[in-house]
């Protein structure tokens, strides 16, 4: 996650790390700008960094942080405006919260207002009076808006802010969007730069046989048979260079689709359904090995039909 944030937000991020690094922490940040995927990410891991005293954004405990991501951590509120109104009972149920020592480690308390454009001035004007007036020194709040414009002056004034660009995925996605490459969403997820030297149509090719193979998983040797008399076929055109880059691509793509699936297309989120009963860590071993290999192997086709061997017989698909 850490290495996502810092390649689409490493200014934000950045920042965030310099202000933990060398004590610069206000009682009231704002992320605004550009709407990111990472800005309530970033904000949960800030969060973290502030209730467990941390000088940078490494997550060191998972259980920990997991109660903060299911909203468990009693010290940290979120209220969360781009799902319904933030309303003034949220308000001082959160005030109601806070007032009395913390219930978790360190007594640091954190409250994170997600779109806090979604809230009527009264509420904007409770939320300011209690930044500027905490109950306690150890009260944090971050406020998450993505169009600054309409907020109130005096939060923007008081508030220590960090600004998000538009995400490197957006605009890699908006491009491929803008040429009506279909497979754009795909090539956003393995951060593939769009370049005129890319084979697209290559890449088509790979993307097809990447789908064959999931949806045979039940069958490898129907995969093996489609590998060697189509995808092999229509690929022995191509240079060696740029049939292993899409070898690797094919690989990459394996792995992706067992990562959380939430930004997927609907495709993808098909494919995934396709796998069940998976020994999930022989099998992305078996896929890591022929990756590392790659490169160095003398004949990827004997390499992949080595993969295709071992992945047989340990895994189980819905037919």
């Amino acid at each position: 996650m850490i290495n996502q944030i810092e390649n689409n937000q490493n200014i934000a991020y950045k920042s965030i790390s310099n202000i933990l690094k060398y004590d610069r922490l206000s009682h009231c940040i704002l992320f605004e700008g550009y709407k990111s995927n990472f800005k309530l990410d970033l904000a949960f891991m800030l969060s973290y960094a502030i209730v467990t005293k941390s000088k940078d954004l490494k997550i060191r405990d998972i259980n920990l942080y997991d109660r903060i991501l299911k909203n468990e951590y009693l010290d940290i509120f979120f209220i969360d405006g781009s799902k319904e109104i933030i309303k003034k009972e949220d308000i001082l149920m959160m005030f109601e919260r806070f007032k009395n020592t913390g219930f978790e480690l360190n007594n640091k308390k954190v409250y994170i207002i997600n779109n806090i454009n979604n809230a009527s001035s009264k509420v904007l004007n409770m939320l300011l009076k209690y930044s500027e007036e905490p109950t306690s020194k150890d009260i944090y709040g971050i406020f998450i808006t993505d169009d600054v414009n309409n907020l109130l002056e005096t939060i923007k004034s008081r508030s220590l802010r960090i600004l998000f660009k538009k995400d490197n995925e957006q605009l890699l996605l908006e491009k491929y969007r803008e040429l009506n490459i279909s497979e754009g969403l795909v090539l956003t997820r393995l951060n593939i730069p769009y370049s005129e030297e890319f084979n697209f149509e290559l890449f088509k090719t790979t993307y097809a046989f990447f789908k064959e193979f999931i949806y045979n998983l039940a069958n490898i040797d129907k995969v093996v048979a489609y590998y060697h008399f189509n995808y092999l076929e229509n690929i022995k055109k191509y240079e060696k260079d740029d049939v292993i880059k899409n070898i690797l691509i094919f690989l990459d793509l394996i792995l992706l689709i067992f990562n959380d699936n939430s930004y997927l297309n609907d495709e993808f989120s098909q494919l995934k359904n396709k796998i069940i009963n998976i020994d999930k860590l022989k099998f992305l071993s078996i896929i890591i090995h022929t990756k590392n290999k790659i490169n160095s192997y003398y004949d990827y086709k004997l390499l992949l039909d080595e993969m295709f061997y071992n992945l047989k017989g340990e895994v189980l698909c819905k037919e």
